[in-house]
């Protein structure tokens, strides 16, 4: 397959936070081996802005756009959107987090859906996590649409981002993706995953417990990672039809459980945190219908 060049209509976003330089480099020459150009950086205040900085000068076609503070993924994405808007070419914007690195052809095949699916805004893949090297479950189809997709490696139409009033700032971290895509399908949009190459991603820190007989991941999120996941979980789940069909409560007495018996740093304050998560959660109101 010959990679195809996009100069105008596609840029990638990358939000970044204290990133460790070699991972966000090979996330940069990832994007750029795939044709994408045009990168936007957005730093959420990281305080080694100045490696970011010299880690972005030795490439061309990137925007670096500075927070003085830390945000939120949701702020941090409008902005990449907003400067895409500003530019009549870019149609699509590919966001990334910042340990991700896409597969080769990743983009070409992205380019495929769009010239052939005039309905789809929003297209995602599969994503193996580098951690345990685990594949998401799909099945053999090289297309299939999806209810909802994370952050990175979702490519989005802007006119869509429009449509919806953009990704929900008041959720900060976590859900932010998943909130999204609910605003999506409630316009009737459609999301579709191509299944084949993939994203090679990262979620948390993980480790393997033994708990009731059973191996499991816990992924040793620190305390306000903990609120955030609670809180908006708890959110989404009372203010869209959608999150209720594909998920439950039971999420969080599981997190709450395995935050108890099976991690070991500051177990405290994080149970304090999911705690403060749900009343929060239960208080947190839509702005609107589409936020």
């Amino acid at each position: 397959m010959e990679i195809t060049v996009f100069k105008k209509e596609i840029i990638a976003s990358i939000v970044t936070y204290n990133p460790e330089i070699p991972r966000l480099r090979e996330n940069i020459e990832a994007v750029l081996k795939n044709g994408i150009v045009s990168i936007v950086i957005v730093d959420n205040g990281s305080s080694n802005i100045q490696d970011i900085n010299s880690c972005c000068s030795v490439y061309k076609g990137i925007k670096l756009i500075y927070n003085s503070n830390n945000m939120g993924i949701a702020y941090a994405l409008n902005q990449a959107f907003e400067f895409a808007k500003r530019v009549s070419s870019i149609q699509w914007v590919l966001t990334l987090d910042q340990d991700t690195v896409i597969e080769d052809y990743l983009v070409s095949a992205y380019y495929d859906v769009i010239k052939n699916n005039n309905d789809i805004v929003s297209i995602t893949s599969l994503r193996r996590d580098r951690a345990y090297a685990k594949m998401q479950d799909h099945n053999n189809e090289e297309l299939e649409y999806v209810n909802r997709c994370i952050t990175s490696g979702n490519l989005v139409k802007v006119i869509a981002w429009i449509d919806v009033n953009g990704f929900d700032e008041r959720l900060f971290i976590d859900m932010v993706d998943y909130d999204f895509c609910y605003r999506l399908r409630e316009k009737g949009y459609r999301i579709i995953r191509v299944n084949k190459p993939c994203i090679i991603h990262e979620l948390g820190k993980p480790t393997i417990v033994k708990f009731l007989g059973k191996e499991r991941y816990v992924y040793n999120h620190n305390a306000i990672r903990k609120y955030y996941i609670t809180r908006n979980y708890i959110y989404t789940l009372r203010n869209y039809n959608f999150a209720r069909e594909e998920g439950s409560f039971l999420f969080i007495i599981r997190l709450f459980i395995k935050t108890l018996l099976c991690e070991k740093e500051d177990k405290l304050q994080k149970i304090k945190s999911i705690i403060k998560g749900v009343v929060d959660g239960f208080k947190m109101k839509r702005i609107s219908k589409y936020i």
